[in-house]
Formats: C-alpha cells, structure tokens, sequence
C-alpha cells in the first residue's frame, strides 16, 4: 500500500514522534495543544488541503488559529462566549472553526435551515455572535443581525498570509487579552436531531473533543503521513470532531470538501491522492452510484487508498 507521498522520507523525525505523541499525549489538554505540538514537530507538514490553493501547514495553521483569538478578543469575545457557524464546508470554514473553538465555543448550525429554524436555534443554543467566511454565502447572516447578534466575517489575506475579522454591530465586551479555551469549557454546542421529543442541547468540552480525536486516530491507526477527505459538513458534529479533530491529533492532513456530491468528491479524488474518506453511508452510497462516470480518477487514486 502506497501511503502518503513520503512525509516519513521528507521528515526523518516523523517516526520518533510518530510513537512519541502517545508518551507526550497525557500533557495535551486541547486540540490546539495538539496543533501546537506539530507546528513546533513538523511545522511544514501540511495539515489542510484544497485544490484550489497550496496546502496549509502547521506553522501556517497555528499562526491562523492564533490570529483568529487575537481577533475574537478585540471583538469582545471570550472564553465559553458560543460563536455560531453556519456553512458547509470548506478549508476556510474549517480553520475559522479551529480558531474558535481554540478561544471560544463553536456552535455548527446548519445553512439549509429556514430563517425560522436558525433564528430558534441561535436563541436555543445561546448564540452570542455569527462568525461566516463568505457572508455572500451566508444565510444566516440576515437572521443574525435581526437579533441583534454581531457577525464577524472572518477573511484571510492571501498575499500577507494571515487571517482578519471585521465586526458588524456591536462589540460583545471591551476589548481584551486572548485566553486560549481550557480543558473543561466547551469547545461545541450541538443540538440532537428531535426525533423523539425536542432537540436537547449538547456540550462538547475541550477534553472530550480531544479524546474524540485520540480515540479515533487510533482506531484508524493514522499517521501523519495520512491524508484524508472530509465529506461530512462541518456544520455537523462528527464533521468537526471525526473529520477535523481526528487528523489534527493524528498530525495528518485532511481537505474539508467545500460541495457535498459526487464531481466534486472524484474531482477531489484524482487530485489530492487521499490515503482515505470520512463520510456517512448514505453518503458514500450516493458516491458509489455514480461512479462509472469517474474511473479515471479511480483508477489514479487507488493505489494510495487503504
């Protein structure tokens, strides 16, 4: 099996922190401790992919995730303070998500919702500010500023290489220091589906996304030589905590799909070469139907899968 594109050859001292982020894993409090550790390990490996830009590597990603507290703070906002999101996908989705949920609460909201269902769900969950990447795109921006909440468009600078928020509205508090979250404070607020009675609110802390991304990385037994698409949205739970938590503990690298069907998966396929793909099974399903259409990418991409 063909796996990755020789990060252990490129890296000579990925084995040794391969077996040693295990001994050292009993340190880590947050996810953003476990990207801090491979900015400082493996600080040009790449952590996110996209086709549309060169990828994102550790020290870039640490240095965004940063800027983004750095932001957050001088917008008012801290520490347990919930930052909705509410688009699908996406590299720049899934650092401002990092970001946040590095110095706040992210709270993924679903985008397909009708104005009535994100406005209840912005109040329900306690939504104190929307955070978007394309407030073009955004529905949930028109709903947002209808109750009063500041929307923090959250951009990156391309040609300076770092990441900026401007605020519409008022600030949620004097501007101040940035505190990274801590290991109890929660880093999500999702809510259940309501199928058997109203949709209940769900804390994920700190901690427990880490030992989400822990527990998976073992089981999947991955290595930062890795790489994966991410075909849940990342206005779900498992989207952020499987798709994104899990590759970030692993050091591996992930690309977050921006579209959620089938041309943009294969298109992604034939060339990004992923070693693997986390989605749902309705999800693959719908993939696997259409793919006479894509052998191409298949037959490219196949060597390098699991």
């Amino acid at each position: 099996m063909k796996h990755g594109i020789g990060l252990c050859e490129r890296y000579p001292e990925m084995h040794r922190i391969e077996s040693g982020i295990d001994r050292a894993s009993d340190r880590f409090q947050t996810i953003y401790d476990v990207v801090r550790y491979w900015a400082d390990h493996t600080p040009t490996a790449p952590a996110f992919l996209a086709t549309d830009r060169p990828p994102t590597d550790y020290s870039t990603l640490i240095r965004a995730v940063d800027q983004i507290g750095t932001e957050l703070a001088a917008c008012g906002v801290r520490r347990r303070d919930r930052v909705a999101i509410a688009e699908p996908g996406g590299t720049d989705v899934a650092i401002a998500a990092v970001g946040v949920w590095s110095h706040a609460t992210a709270v993924p909201l679903n985008p397909n919702f009708t104005a009535g269902e994100l406005a209840l769900a912005m109040r329900d969950l306690g939504v104190k500010a929307l955070a978007v990447t394309d407030p073009e795109a955004s529905p949930a921006r028109s709903i947002a500023r209808q109750l009063g909440l500041p929307v923090l468009t959250i951009s990156r600078d391309a040609s300076a290489g770092v990441y900026r928020i401007e605020i519409e509205g008022d600030p949620l508090g004097a501007s101040g220091p940035c505190e990274p979250a801590q290991a109890d404070d929660p880093a999500l607020i999702l809510a259940t589906s309501g199928t058997t009675s109203h949709s209940k609110v769900v804390p994920l802390l700190q901690r427990q996304l880490l030992a989400r991304g822990q527990l998976n990385s073992r089981f999947l037994q991955l290595t930062p030589a890795d790489r994966a698409l991410n075909v849940m949205p990342l206005f779900h739970g498992g989207g952020l905590s499987a798709g994104i938590a899990t590759c970030l503990f692993a050091g591996s690298s992930v690309c977050p799909l921006p579209a959620l069907d089938a041309e943009t998966f294969y298109q992604h396929l034939e060339a990004l070469a992923p070693t693997y793909a986390m989605g749902a099974p309705t999800v693959f399903s719908a993939i696997l139907d259409q793919s006479d259409r894509f052998q191409t990418a298949i037959a490219k991409a196949r060597p390098n899968l699991r």
